[in-house]
C-alpha cells in the first residue's frame, strides 16, 4: 500500500522539478531591469558641452523604479541633435533617497522618427555602463541595455514624458 502511494507522489515531484528546471533554462530572468518616464524641461543652446545647433542640450526629470532598488526619481541631460536625432553624452542620475544615487552612462544613439506619430525610438537596444554612484551604490558597476521612446516636439509641437526601459546586470560592493 505504501508503495502505491509513494510512487505517483515521487513520479509528481520528478515532474514537477524537470518542469521548473526546463522553465528557468528556458527564461532566464534578468538579473536587473526597470523602466522609467522623463519629462523634458528645457532643450537650450549649450556651445560649451553640445557645441553650436542644431545640437541642443536636452534635460530631463522624472521617476522610475528597478528591480534592485525600487521606486527612485532620475535626472538626465544630453545632447541632441535636432536634424539627425542622435543622442550624445547622455548622463542620467538615479535618486533612490537622499543618499543612495546610482550614475548611469549610456551610449550615444541615433533615434529614428516616425514622422505620423512624431514618435523617436532608438532601433535596437542601446548599451549603457554604471559609473557609481552614492550610499549604497558607492562603487557600483554594471552594463546593459535601454531602449528609448519619446515624442519629438520639433514633429508636432507638444511636450510629452519620454519613456526608457532597461535590463541588465548591477554589482554592489
Amino acid at each position: 500500500m505504501i508503495r502505491r502511494t509513494l510512487a505517483p507522489v515521487f513520479a509528481a515531484l520528478v515532474f514537477a522539478t524537470s518542469v521548473s528546471v526546463w522553465v528557468t533554462a528556458d527564461e532566464p530572468a534578468p538579473a536587473w531591469k526597470g523602466a522609467e518616464s522623463m519629462t523634458p524641461i528645457a532643450f537650450a543652446p549649450n556651445p560649451e558641452r553640445c557645441g553650436a545647433p542644431p545640437v541642443l542640450e536636452g534635460r530631463f526629470a522624472g521617476d522610475g523604479l528597478d528591480s534592485r532598488g525600487g521606486i527612485f526619481t532620475v535626472t538626465a541631460s544630453a545632447c541632441f541633435n535636432t536634424e539627425t536625432l542622435k543622442v550624445t553624452d547622455l548622463e542620467a542620475t538615479d535618486r533612490f533617497s537622499a543618499a543612495d544615487t546610482l550614475l548611469i552612462k549610456p551610449a550615444d544613439v541615433v533615434l529614428v522618427l516616425d514622422p505620423v506619430s512624431c514618435v523617436a525610438t532608438n532601433r535596437h537596444a542601446t548599451p549603457f555602463s554604471v559609473a557609481g554612484g552614492t550610499g549604497r551604490y558607492d562603487g557600483a558597476s554594471g552594463s546593459g541595455t535601454y531602449h528609448i521612446a519619446l515624442n519629438w516636439p520639433a514633429c508636432n509641437g507638444a511636450a510629452a514624458p519620454a519613456r526608457v526601459w532597461f535590463e541588465g546586470v548591477l554589482n554592489l560592493r
